[in-house]
């Protein structure tokens, strides 16, 4: 996995429009894609080669469309996407495989079943209807390109904290800091994506 992001000829290309560069950097980014796709369907028991490449389909499109708003922001911003992608796709799958039964307890824990619902209730303090904007389908692939544009400490904070669904001093121990430390880090990634302009349309 290159994670030189902002020295990547063929991912400018893909950015650009380019069919044949996008083609190349979906075929080269495989391996990274479908090793995150497994391992959160492992995590959600979901554990077939064949949900993988259903997912993977999914993430292709999901990066396919989101790629042009994609702007790399340092050596991790790249694989950090894609990470975020493929763990939404599959964890979106999951739901969809448990529909009817017991609700995975990282989607349970949410004001709906989308994965980014506790995310927005903090985001959303003031607002008394996050249901209706979670119902927007463009909103998840937003999330994906202002989470990947935080700094690395902040980014890593929120992906702990609302992706993998660990507690504060879980987030802290993944990280090595305190647990006011991680606090801040999150706050600070929190501030930071209220302030996005891809997700002002949707906070205001």
């Amino acid at each position: 996995m290159d994670e030189g992001a902002a020295n990547d000829d063929l991912l400018d290309q893909a950015r650009g429009g380019d069919p044949v560069a996008l083609q190349a950097v979906l075929s080269r980014e495989g391996g990274f894609l479908k090793a995150q796709i497994g391992a959160e369907l492992g995590r959600c028991g979901v554990g077939s080669s064949s949900e993988v490449d259903d997912v993977l389909q999914e993430v292709w499109l999901r990066v396919a469309r989101g790629l042009s708003r994609f702007e790399p922001r340092g050596e991790g911003s790249w694989p950090a996407w894609l990470k975020t992608i493929s763990v939404n796709a599959a964890r979106s799958h999951a739901e969809r495989i448990h529909r009817g039964g017991r609700l995975l307890p990282a989607v349970a824990e949410g004001s709906s079943g989308h994965w980014s619902a506790p995310l927005l209730d903090d985001l959303l303090a003031d607002s008394s209807t996050p249901s209706r904007i979670l119902a927007a389908q463009e909103l998840e692939s937003e999330l994906e390109v202002a989470i990947a544009g935080l700094p690395d400490k902040r980014r890593q904070a929120v992906q702990l904290r609302y992706l993998q669904g660990l507690s504060i001093q879980q987030g802290a121990d993944r990280m090595n800091c305190s647990a006011g430390q991680f606090r801040g880090y999150l706050q600070r990634g929190l501030e930071d994506l209220r302030a996005s302009p891809h997700l002002r349309k949707f906070l205001s």
